[in-house]
């Protein structure tokens, strides 16, 4: 009984056992299918992903030909439009000359990249209608320059600054009584396109060039004779052996310029000789002197120029013409105007030169002829007047005692015969090896100052015994 009860569990487990493994053979199959069915759904679900990725870039394509080729038309129509308006400077309409030359206006403004080509070809274009004369005039005539060339000249400069922008190459052309304000389609100041032009050797005077800019231009040989350039700037000009000849410069720029053997004859550089007044929120005011920080003026003819208040510290007046010339309260510290032989200027001119008031200290005047010069109240501390013949001049309140910033005067074997120095500060001045004949110390201030061994006679005023 027994074993026949064990007989039937053992069967009940087989049958079981065997049911779970035919249960499972029989699962195994359909997962591996809907595994297979899972991925055929995603494929088909990336399709239309692919299919617009596909698309985009076709498009791309599409566009980038497209972009292409417009900008192959484009540049076809541009050298279309430029071939027509170079055609059209040749004409014999001076309308359609005109009509020309603002077609390249407006090709320099859809192109920049033709900026450098319109440049040029506008440069030679003035060039072309308007070369000096090769003889001058009889008599000569005052002509504005025809109405083409202005519209040549406001079109450079009105040029759209960009990356491709290049200089004007105008030298040796005849621009005489130039008014800026004739200039069509000029409605902004400063006019920046002019910066690093090429006038030389050309002919400006009379030309009213207010505001202009023209930083690192090259002036050399040009002629501003009569000239307006009033609030210019003309930092780091080159203007070698240039006319200015009483050409009006109140307000302008012209630090760092090299103007050695240039022509300033009877040029007014300072406010006071000029009443030039500019609008300002608060009202008009007198525009401000000249700036000529750091200039070259070596060789150059300053006589009779108005210099009054003007700024020209660490300038360079070596061998410079300054007779007659106004330098009343000019800035002219640590200024060099020792003669310039050595460079072939010659010696530095000062006859009848007023320095009133005027600012040298830490100058170089080193063995200049200062005879008769005006140096009323100037100020000369530090400054170099070794071997300077003084002789005549006037230096009643000058200034040559010792600052910790400019030392002191230095006066070795400087002449001082006639001089006036009346009221002058010379406390503890060398005066030792100086020439003070018939000099008048009257009031000056000697506390300290080494007079014994200097040239003294009867004529010498003011020197009390005890220094003698």
């Amino acid at each position: 009984m027994q074993r026949k009860h064990h007989l039937k569990r053992l069967r009940t487990t087989a049958r079981s056992w065997t049911g779970r493994k035919v249960q499972r053979g029989s699962r195994q199959p359909r997962k591996e299918e809907g595994g297979q069915h899972h991925r055929w759904g995603l494929w088909a679900s990336m399709l239309p992903g692919v299919a617009a990725l596909a698309a985009v870039l076709f498009s791309w394509i599409q566009v980038g030909q497209a972009s292409r080729e417009l900008r192959i038309s484009d540049e076809g129509q541009i050298t279309n439009r430029f071939n027509t308006a170079i055609s059209h400077l040749g004409a014999s309409s001076v309308h359609v000359r005109i009509g020309g030359i603002y077609a390249l206006d407006r090709i320099v403004r859809d192109s920049p990249r033709d900026n450098p080509a319109v440049t040029s070809v506008l440069s030679a274009y003035i060039r072309e209608k308007v070369p000096l004369p090769k003889k001058p005039e009889q008599p000569e005539k005052k002509t504005a320059p025809p109405a083409e060339v202005l519209a040549a000249l406001a079109v450079l400069a009105n040029r759209p600054k960009s990356s491709f922008q290049t200089t004007a190459d105008l030298h040796d052309i005849s621009l005489r009584d130039l008014q800026y304000e004739t200039m069509p389609l000029l409605s902004e100041s400063p006019v920046s396109n002019f910066r690093s032009v090429n006038l030389s050797g050309s002919d400006l005077r009379g030309s009213d060039l207010y505001k202009f800019d023209f930083r690192d231009a090259d002036f050399r040989d040009a002629d501003f004779s009569d000239a307006e350039l009033t609030k210019s700037n003309l930092r780091k000009v080159w203007a070698q052996s240039a006319n200015f000849t009483k050409a009006t410069l109140v307000g302008s720029d012209l630090s760092e310029a090299d103007m050695s053997e240039s022509n300033l004859m009877g040029a007014v550089l300072s406010k006071e000789g000029s009443q030039v007044y500019e609008e300002t929120d608060n009202g008009p005011r007198l525009m401000q002197s000249a700036n000529l920080t750091g200039i070259l003026l070596a060789g150059a003819n300053l006589s009779s120029a108005d210099l009054r208040g003007v700024n020209l510290t660490g300038a360079w007046l070596g061998g410079a013409n300054l007779t007659d010339a106004n330098l009343t309260r000019a800035n002219l510290q640590a200024a060099d105007l020792t003669n310039a032989r050595e460079y072939g200027y010659g010696s530095t001119r000062l006859t009848r030169t007023s320095l009133h008031t005027a600012d040298l200290r830490d100058a170089d005047l080193h063995g200049v002829d200062l005879h008769g010069v005006n140096l009323t109240r100037a100020l000369l501390n530090g400054t170099n007047l070794t071997d300077a013949n003084l002789t005549g001049a006037n230096l009643q309140g000058a200034d040559l005692t010792y600052e910790p910033e400019y030392k002191m005067a230095k006066l070795t074997h400087t002449s001082l015969n006639s001089a006036n120095l009346r009221d002058a500060d010379l406390r503890d001045v060398d005066l030792r090896s100086t020439d003070l004949r018939g000099a008048d110390l009257r009031g000056a201030k000697l506390t300290g100052a080494r007079i014994k061994g200097a040239k003294i006679d009867e004529h010498t005023l003011g020197v009390p015994a005890s220094a003698i």
